[in-house]
């Protein structure tokens, strides 16, 4: 870049990300021109970070977000706080310190899973439990092991209605979502004359009889 400045003396101050700062004063003469060439020098570390077998693990360095699982790259020399963070589970909290020009590879400890309890009591019973899509078991039903945070409860058995709900996991807390399901009856549907379209909430199920 060129640009005028008065004669006089002046200080020069260069900055770039991994790289230290550099400064120098230099003098400007009437009609002169000074050519400085700063040179930067280096002031980072290769980094390898590592979480044990968890690909979904969250990876962040004082707060900025670096990858999924695993990270490679190159970080300015200091002191920083990794942190391991997954979805419903304990956040992993590491203090490390890297120098210029080190290779550094650091393992973090997958993120343990926080559980909270569920009991669940239906009428009539023997009904399949799923929660997140996932079959659980039936009713009466009992479990410590239901990661915290919402999810998707659906209820099901043949011949009732479908029960579909949030529910809200808390670490330490029993949640008791109990439910009553509504039975359904068999008919009978005739018209004259036959073979016409039966609908069911605005949705064509066949023709009569049915």
């Amino acid at each position: 870049n060129h640009f005028p400045l008065k004669s006089g003396n002046h200080s020069l101050l260069v900055t770039k990300k991994l790289y230290l700062p550099h400064s120098q004063n230099f003098a400007i003469t009437d009609s002169g021109f000074t050519n400085l060439k700063p040179t930067l020098k280096p002031n980072y570390a290769e980094v390898e970070l590592n979480v044990n077998k968890d690909k979904d693990a969250l990876i962040y360095a004082n707060g900025e977000f670096l990858g999924t699982g695993k990270w490679h790259g190159r970080l300015e020399a200091g002191e920083y706080t990794i942190e391991v963070k997954k979805l419903s589970h304990t956040t992993i909290s590491r203090k490390i310190s890297i120098k210029n020009n080190e290779n550094k590879s650091f393992n973090f400890d997958n993120p343990k899973p926080i559980y909270g309890n569920i009991e669940i009591q239906t009428t009539p019973s023997d009904v399949e439990i799923y929660i997140d899509d996932n079959f659980l078991g039936k009713t009466p039903f009992i479990s410590s092991q239901i990661l915290v945070g919402e999810h998707k409860l659906k209820l099901i058995k043949k011949g009732y209605k479908t029960e579909i709900e949030t529910i809200t996991i808390e670490e330490g807390k029993t949640i008791h979502p109990n439910k009553t399901l509504t039975d359904y009856c068999n008919a009978m549907l005739y018209s004259t004359p036959t073979n016409a379209d039966v609908y069911i909430n605005d949705s064509i199920v066949g023709k009569t009889p049915y």
